[in-house]
């Protein structure tokens, strides 16, 4: 409705502008509950079913709503003029109105590419709504897409550099080359598709005989209506709908890609029940994720491959890891190269009904508290350890991080870690705990107690749950999961593992995160959200990963040399810095730390243990689940205004 600055456009590619769409039943729209001063966004339009109109418009007049209501059925090229024009006249009739009204995107499949694209061509002053071809091809619509996105990134670069508009003008061509091999913007991805192991679960077979998979078909277009369309039709269409809201959020690119193959699935679940064993195989890991990569390459097209390669934030909507799959020519998963928050397709109702929900920015940038839950028994093989590796936590980040407070706490019932999350009010919560995982029943909670708990009835929960437990994110079966399910609780973002894993390497893995939470909070590491930072923490985890492959690896990593200097910290302090690659991490780590044993004269021997039992990648297996990118650990304002000054 309004012109924006160049600047100011690609600067809100670090925040979130999603639409505000509440979907409500009649009665409760009807009820005298529902007030303007309830509705989250500013109320402008109803929708509803045409036989509806009369007393919804009535009682959308009673509450406030800018708009007059209309149906379904009316909704057209000429009725989204309408609103266009009439919502600057109520908002703003001050301000000239610019016009640039847009047409419907006539092809469902491309509108989560195609409606941001055209945002930013029309805020460009280029021709951001041209009639798609019926032929058009997904590739090219993508295309179109990046080179929108360059055109913005480089116009928003001269205007960065003050460049006066003759000069501009000149340079726009060469700086939109330039800007097409480095810029960077969010990507939104779904993914369909459904574990077997679910479906033979949650349906009889009359039911799985009527399951058509839908992929995409050329010829999908928008419609008003989709009563009496296939289950297929429809679950495909929301898929589109979701993953078009997020992509436009952020006015970055969204693509729904072919469902990932059933046989994916199932090499998924023997790869997450290999870690079942007392003794991993690390060579047989990599095998199985070898196995997984070229199943799913597939739906990796060139032009998604390129897409992926310049985001800066990867939203997936997904029952699938897609972050364990690899990029061509990379070694070490996608999930090393970009940081990736996963929104659950299961239940389909659900996702819809959470991502349309308003979730306001959450800033902890003055400092936070975590609250760590101890369910795990002290007469337990591993109670001292669990315990012994938080206290070591917490004393360092107390001792070290002065805007970080962590406090542990027993909590051998749900009761009990319900009165320690009222007392304290965390802002993050850690629950230390067993996965258990119920294969009859395909559920994964933890062992609260003497039960095996799900997520409810602890009342209000803070905005990150960490789940430091086995197997409480299994996504080969199609489980459901406690990591989901406390999304369905309230908690706004939530990190779990797929996988069985080591108590003393999780340590780690978690004492590193909360060190580097505080670094942000000191302004001495530059990420903006929670995400950013955990995908970090994840990354360089690597060495750790390495060095965990045998006892020999173990201690080694632990010898020092001639200045008291241990490899772990020569590694991390200065060989490393700079040298190892996105998409390449293990194979990089390999190389620094078989240099580091050459200059100390057992270089054959370390390489052998790489080989020979190997090591096993232990920290791809975490899943951060819900919008750890909407946790910001740096003022917003102060980010926003570093990006356009």
């Amino acid at each position: 409705m309004i012109d924006n600055p160049p600047l100011a456009m690609k600067a809100s590619q670090l925040l979130y502008f999603g639409h505000g769409i509440l979907l409500i039943p009649l009665t409760s729209f009807m009820s005298d509950d529902i007030k303007a001063r309830s509705i989250p966004f500013v109320p402008t339009l109803t929708l509803c079913a045409d036989d509806l109109l009369e007393e919804v418009s009535e009682r959308s007049r009673e509450i406030g709503f800018a708009l007059p209501a209309a149906a379904i059925s009316s909704l057209s090229d000429e009725s989204l003029k309408e609103h266009w024009r009439a919502i600057p006249r109520h908002f703003s009739p001050e301000l000239p109105y610019l016009g640039k009204e847009p047409t419907l995107t006539k092809h469902l499949e491309f509108a989560a590419v195609d409606l941001p694209r055209r945002w930013i061509a029309r805020q460009l002053g280029v021709d951001g709504d041209p009639q798609q071809n019926a032929d058009a091809k997904l590739a090219e619509t993508i295309g179109q897409a990046l080179i929108t996105q360059a055109y913005l990134a480089a116009t928003a670069r001269l205007e960065r550099e003050d460049r006066e508009q003759a000069e501009a003008e000149g340079l726009l061509i060469p700086t939109v080359l330039d800007e097409r091999h480095k810029m960077k913007f969010p990507v939104t991805i779904a993914v369909p598709g459904v574990a077997p192991a679910y479906i033979r679960n949650a349906y009889g077979a009359t039911a799985r005989d009527r399951m058509v998979p839908k992929n995409r078909e050329p010829a999908d277009s928008w419609v008003p209506d989709y009563t009496g369309e296939s289950d297929a039709i429809v679950e495909h269409a929301a898929i589109n709908f979701v993953t078009t809201h997020q992509s436009l959020a952020q006015s970055g690119v969204g693509i729904v890609l072919p469902a990932i193959s059933p046989e994916a699935f199932v090499v998924l679940a023997k790869l997450e029940r290999h870690f079942e064993q007392r003794t991993q195989n690390g060579p047989a890991v990599w095998k199985m994720l070898d196995k997984l990569n070229a199943i799913g390459a597939p739906i990796l097209s060139e032009a998604v491959v390129t897409t992926i390669g310049r985001a800066s934030s990867l939203t997936v909507f997904s029952n699938f890891p897609v972050g364990l799959l690899r990029l061509p020519g990379d070694t070490s998963p996608l999930l090393t190269r970009v940081p990736i928050a996963y929104r659950p397709l299961l239940p389909l109702t659900r996702t819809v009904q959470k991502q349309l929900a308003y979730i306001p920015p959450i800033e902890l940038t003055q400092g936070l508290r975590v609250l760590v839950c101890e369910c795990i028994s002290i007469d337990d093989r591993i109670g001292p350890e669990s315990r012994s590796g938080w206290a070591v936590a917490a004393e360092r980040v107390n001792s070290e991080q002065p805007r970080i407070a962590m406090k542990i706490v027993e909590t051998s019932s749900v009761r009990a870690m319900r009165d320690a999350i009222a007392s304290y009010e965390p802002h993050i919560l850690v629950i230390s705990a067993h996965g258990v995982l119920l294969r009859e029943n395909n559920v994964a909670g933890i062992q609260v107690g003497d039960q095996v708990w799900l997520g409810d009835g602890v009342g209000t929960l803070p905005p990150v749950v960490i789940l430091s437990a086995c197997s409480v994110a299994p996504r080969g079966a199609g489980t459901v999961s406690i990591t989901d399910l406390l999304l369905r609780e309230g908690a706004v973002a939530v990190l779990g593992t797929q996988v069985p894993v080591d108590v003393y390497r999780n340590a780690i893995l978690m004492s590193r995160f909360f060190v580097y939470i505080a670094e942000v909070l000191a302004s001495r590491v530059n990420h903006l959200t929670l995400l950013e930072v955990w995908q970090h923490t994840q990354t360089s985890n690597a060495v750790f990963d390495v060095l965990s492959g045998s006892p020999s690896l173990h201690a080694w990593g632990r010898d020092r040399n001639d200045n008291q200097q241990s490899v772990v910290a020569e590694f991390m302090g200065t060989r490393s810095v700079g040298r190892l690659r996105a998409g390449r991490i293990y194979a990089d780590t390999e190389d620094v730390l078989a240099e580091i044993a050459e200059d100390r004269g057992i270089g054959d021997r370390v390489r052998n243990w790489f080989r020979r039992p190997g090591y096993v990648p232990e920290s791809l297996f975490y899943i951060f689940a819900g919008c750890p990118d909407r946790i910001y650990l740096q003022p917003l304002s102060e980010k926003v205004r570093e990006s356009v000054s």
